[in-house]
């Protein structure tokens, strides 16, 4: 059952990683950032 978890989670992390970078690129293409990037 360990395995399966482990797989669900990663997809999960990296449906949300990546729905996160494309909405934070739209965003800068709209608008500069509000807050400094290092």
């Amino acid at each position: 059952m360990m395995q399966v978890w482990i797989v669900i989670v990663g997809l999960f992390l990296l449906l949300f990683f990546g729905s996160l970078m494309i909405v934070w690129e739209k965003g800068q293409e709209q608008k500069p950032p509000r807050f400094p990037v290092k």
